[in-house]
């Protein structure tokens, strides 16, 4: 799977969550953003690391 794709999509999510229209579209956005991050998590491993309420990783080592 292309990281790039999955770094994008979940940018968009935490923008989405950040203009949405009421709490539970918010939180939606905020719950897909994190699967994002999950996916992103379970192909790098060694290499990304995102702290749960961050949209940025953290590089590890």
């Amino acid at each position: 799977m292309d990281l790039n794709y999955l770094f994008y999509r979940q940018q968009v999510e935490h923008s989405r969550a950040k203009s949405g229209a009421n709490e539970p579209a918010r939180r939606a956005h905020e719950e897909l953003a994190r699967k994002y991050e999950e996916r992103i998590e379970a192909l790098t491993p060694e290499e990304y690391h995102f702290p749960m309420g961050e949209s940025a990783p953290e590089a590890v080592g």
